[in-house]
């Protein structure tokens, strides 16, 4: 178990949503079991979630941009989006279209 510190304002915030979800679901959900979904959800919505993050779309300077680019290499080799998939979820996963 690890522990997340919050701001008093935060903690208050999560309090609060956890009533809302209480009255609403008609039980009680502890904190851990809502954060854990408001993880889920944000994972399950990335792009979303992202853009949020990352309210401010700054340019990277350019000598950063080209510091990356030179980290990149072409292996010379084609793959799908299918394989890519499988190789790093494992096989029986399917593409959200």
């Amino acid at each position: 178990m690890t522990t997340v510190k919050l701001s008093e304002d935060d903690k208050k915030k999560l309090e609060k949503l956890q009533a809302l979800v209480t009255l609403k679901a008609g039980g009680k959900i502890s904190q851990q079991e809502l954060l854990s979904t408001l993880i889920r959800e944000a994972l399950d919505r990335s792009d979303e979630f992202l853009e949020k993050m990352c309210k401010t779309n700054i340019p990277i300077p350019d000598q950063e941009y080209e510091k990356i680019l030179s980290l990149v290499e072409d292996w010379g080799v084609e793959t799908r989006w299918e394989e890519i998939d499988q190789a790093l979820y494992g096989a029986g996963v399917k593409r959200k279209r």
